[in-house]
This record gives C-alpha cells, sequence and structure tokens, in this order.
C-alpha cells in the first residue's frame, strides 16, 4: 500500500467505522473518507478516485455492497470486502473478490489489502 494512498471505507455500525478509520490512518493512508451507507459512498467514489476501498458487505436496511465494489473494481480501484462471515467461503463464492472477516485490525486488513493489491484488475 501506498503511503500517500486514499482510501474510501464503507461501515454502517458508526463506532465500528471510528475505530477502524483510525486504524487505517495509522496504516498509512494519508485520506481516510468513511461514508456510512452506499449512496454516500457512491457520492464520495463520484467526487474522487481512490487508490482502495474497503468495503462491509452487508449495510442496513438489506442493502449488500458487492456490486458497489466490482465497479470500482472496474475502474481500477483495489477493493477489500469486510465480512462477519468466513473470508474462504466467502472467496470461493465471489471468485476474484478479497475479503476480509471482522473483526478488523491493521493485521488482517494489511494482508487483505495487500492482496488486492497483487490481484491483476
Amino acid at each position: 500500500m501506498p503511503p500517500d494512498g486514499t482510501i474510501l471505507y464503507l461501515e454502517d455500525e458508526i463506532i465500528i467505522a471510528l475505530d477502524t478509520a483510525q486504524t487505517l490512518t495509522e496504516m498509512g493512508f494519508v485520506e481516510v473518507a468513511v461514508a456510512h451507507n452506499l449512496r454516500k459512498a457512491r457520492r464520495l467514489a463520484e467526487a474522487q478516485r481512490f487508490d482502495y476501498a474497503l468495503l462491509d458487505v452487508n449495510l442496513g436496511d438489506g442493502e449488500v455492497s458487492l456490486p458497489f465494489g466490482q465497479e470500482l473494481i472496474a475502474n481500477g480501484v483495489r477493493v477489500v470486502f469486510a465480512s462477519g462471515y468466513n473470508r474462504a467461503e466467502m472467496e470461493a463464492e465471489h471468485p476474484g473478490l478479497v475479503f476480509v472477516e471482522k473483526p478488523l485490525n491493521a493485521g488482517n486488513i494489511g494482508a487483505a489489502l495487500a492482496a488486492a493489491a497483487s490481484d491483476p484488475a
């Protein structure tokens, strides 16, 4: 991950979002743009290009971030999907996508971002 990288972080649970945004800043991202819903995440992505995106899979009101994340990938953004489900099962169900299991920490986020960066976009 570039030390001057930018990341879009989508998480509907505000306490988790605050904690993880701090972790992302400590990991070296110069900009961490946080969205608490899919609508805001889309607006942020339309307003600027991000190097990475960390997207909670299951959002409030039954929304899921997978289609949005695939759009970002198509535009060259390195995307990691965060889920409480088993990472291996999610990756088997969605080949080519990178997942990280919750709870999130610098170690598992870093490993997932590295995997996303190594995948050909």
